[in-house]
């Protein structure tokens, strides 16, 4: 997304009462400024992360995967790590910004509790969350309730990103309404519904998706492409 088109969507996020996430491209902080309900994605590229970016945010979540390229980490190419992009993620303009598939120094449960004890206690307690890509939606599940999570995003196919490659998009993860009845029976089955906020996402771009997966079971509902 332009500059411009963060910023525009940041604002309009806040006049409709919503949140606005930063992406895993690291915080702007101009489109921080615009919206008072701002998530901040942690990802495994931790793209110009820094402890004290926190205390402006109001909640903050581990991206462990998205649906459109599960597995996979990102590239972008030197050719588009100039000006604003290369100053935010911290990378010379220049060189290529990559992803792991995976975080560098988190990998047990133990150590992503550690880290989010770490971001409450620097922020006053604020929300933290995981964002999964539906794949194993139990497994990964039960990994973010061990690990102390308060929410929980769940990406299914559907969604889309200009960094997935086709086949990833189109045939790999869990449908995104068949992820959702999985993921809210497996959270009503832990007795944590009403503790730990449900939040799906991936293909849902019109009103009576909303409502199909409001009526499923999600608590919140995250949107991209059909903004």
């Amino acid at each position: 997304l332009s500059y411009e088109a963060k910023i525009a969507l940041a604002k309009g996020a806040e006049l409709s009462n919503t949140g606005i996430c930063s992406g895993e491209g690291g915080m702007l902080h101009e489109e921080q400024h615009e919206n008072s309900r701002y998530f901040y994605e942690y990802a495994s590229g931790e793209f110009g992360y820094k402890d004290e970016l926190l205390k402006n945010v109001q909640a903050f979540h581990f991206k462990g995967g998205q649906g459109a390229k599960t597995g996979i980490g990102g590239h972008l190419p030197g050719s588009k790590n100039i000006g604003k992009i290369s100053e935010i993620r911290g990378i010379p303009e220049g060189q290529p910004a990559i992803s792991p598939a995976t975080f560098k120094n988190l990998h047990t449960v133990d150590e992503f509790k550690k880290f989010a004890d770490h971001v409450r206690e620097i922020t006053g307690g604020i929300p933290i969350g995981f964002k999964l890509s539906a794949n194993h939606i139990e497994e990964d599940i039960q990994f973010a309730l061990d690990a102390g999570a308060d929410y929980i995003i769940l990406d299914g196919r559907g969604g889309s990103t200009g960094a997935a490659p086709t086949m990833f998009r189109d045939h790999i993860s869990v449908p995104t309404i068949a992820a959702l009845a999985r993921a809210r029976a497996y959270l009503d089955k832990q007795n944590t519904s009403g503790a730990v906020t449900l939040i799906i996402a991936g293909g849902l771009r019109v009103p009576i998706d909303f409502v199909k997966a409001l009526a499923l079971g999600a608590d919140g509902i995250a949107l991209s492409n059909s903004v």
